[in-house]
């Protein structure tokens, strides 16, 4: 099911709509961070001065739905430049994920990517790396083999 939405606010409400239906969410989007403060309604034209925008922080999807997150798993993604490996850790135990998707600024706007899956106390699962297609289909083998079928009941062998 495809939801459009615009705004992060907008990706929220969409998300805690659909989110107690589901076994578990993987957070590829990135949404912003921040959003402007004001919206102008009409052109802002120039005045030959500097303009300041102020910015205020939007929610944190994936931190927000984890609160609720009651036996479904959560895996996300960041994206870091500065202490990758601690600061996606930081992430994961912040946001509370089960497990995260470490990647770097030379994924972005590339056909290739590499990414470290990361688990609680900075276990690397797994490292994948190649065709962006190649990695996401690793990660969700990995996803199923760690967090979906390990969580799967086990049959019964009763007749």
């Amino acid at each position: 099911e495809l939801i459009p939405v615009v705004s992060t606010e907008e990706m929220l409400a969409a998300c805690q709509r659909v989110f107690p239906s589901c076994d578990g969410l993987i957070a590829a989007a990135a949404p912003c961070d921040y959003r402007p403060l004001t919206v102008a309604t009409e052109k802002i034209h120039k005045t030959g001065e500097p303009l300041r925008l102020e910015l205020a922080e939007t929610p944190d999807v994936v931190a927000t739905l984890a609160r609720d997150k009651a036996a479904r798993w959560i895996v996300a993604f960041a994206l870091e430049t500065e202490n990758p490996r601690a600061r996606a850790m930081q992430k994961l135990e912040r946001k509370g994920c089960d497990l995260i998707a470490l990647n770097g600024p030379a994924s972005l706007d590339a056909l290739e990517t590499r990414v470290e899956v990361l688990a609680h106390g900075g276990q690397v699962l797994a490292t994948f790396a190649g065709s962006k297609p190649q990695v996401a289909t690793d990660i969700l083998a990995l996803i199923e083999r760690r967090l979906i079928a390990s969580s799967s009941p086990i049959p019964s062998t009763d007749g």
